[in-house]
């Protein structure tokens, strides 16, 4: 696992964790398992009586712990060209200690442009507070007001324009933490991606983490 990675796991554990293991090289405490939620999955809650949840706007792979308890939720947007799958080692490492962490699979192939990546995501996490929560073991519940929103490469892009509401693209639900990993630009001018520290001065961090590894 890379440092930027471990920094990664570090960060959410010692700022959004309650697990008591502070080591992020090993795993948690907790059980994990693996999901896969796209259009056609099966949901664990639907009451008879109810109409069928929300499948999400693109297909998710989640990672989240079996024991009975109530989690913060961590999002991860995959780097460029990559598959979420390729991250399910990370992702189950970090639901150990504690997290729901999704990663849902933006795109198989794409050209320059984020808009819909941006878009997507948005869309996503609007989906969670309607829809995860039919998705997860019944005994898991997801703590919304604890949400992390990540990005790997061209994936922590898109998670930073989303926050700056860069194109007129936001979600409703608050960010609790920003994390970039291997970030090559978090600035947009003009559409185009460059470094500036500017991007501190307008996404309001006095409540909330923002880190860059």
């Amino acid at each position: 696992m890379s440092p930027s990675f471990l920094f990664f796991t570090l960060f959410l554990i010692k700022e959004m964790s309650s697990s008591s293991s502070a080591n992020s090289f090993e795993d948690g405490k907790y059980k994990t398992d693996l999901l896969t939620v796209g259009l056609s999955s099966c949901c664990w809650k639907k009451p008879s009586s109810s109409p069928t949840p929300q499948s999400p706007p693109k297909r998710l792979l989640v990672a989240t712990p079996v024991e009975e308890g109530e989690y913060p939720v961590v999002m991860l947007l995959h780097g460029y060209l990559l598959y979420n799958s390729f991250y399910s080692q990370l992702m189950l490492h970090v639901s150990s200690h504690g997290f729901i962490v999704i990663a849902p699979q933006l795109y198989s192939i794409a050209g320059p442009d984020t808009m819909d990546e941006i878009k997507s995501t948005a869309e996503i996490i609007d989906w969670l507070s309607v829809g995860l929560n039919h998705f997860l073991p019944p005994q898991v519940t997801p703590n919304l007001s604890k949400f992390a929103l990540s990005g790997h490469s061209r994936g922590g892009k898109t998670a930073f324009a989303l926050a700056l509401k860069k194109f007129g693209y936001s979600s409703d639900l608050k960010i609790s933490a920003l994390i970039g990993i291997d970030v090559g630009t978090v600035f947009w001018t003009n559409g185009y991606g460059q470094y500036s520290g500017e991007f501190f001065e307008q996404f309001d961090c006095r409540n909330d983490r923002i880190v860059e590894s």
